[in-house]
């Protein structure tokens, strides 16, 4: 029950996701970043939507060192 409300993929992030889906990846902040790179593993891979992403991880990881979300992330775009 809590996976289906909460998880990456729950009803609060597709919700949260829909109200950010056109934000520009410059402005994300770090919960909104690691949110658009899980849809962008679920949904597309698309060369260009990756590189604005990797970028938005990396001011993502320095700003907030210790959110291990958005280093795994990271760690996939770079193995990428």
């Amino acid at each position: 029950m809590v996976a289906t409300i909460a998880s990456n993929f729950g009803v609060i992030s597709r919700a949260r996701l829909t109200e950010i889906k056109e934000k520009p990846s410059k402005s994300l902040d770090v919960y909104e970043c690691v949110l658009r790179v899980s849809a962008y593993y679920a949904n597309n891979w698309i060369a260009t939507e990756h590189s604005k992403l990797r970028d938005a991880l990396e001011r993502a990881v320095k700003s907030d060192p210790g959110y291990s979300d958005a280093w795994a992330f990271l760690c996939w775009v770079y193995l990428d």
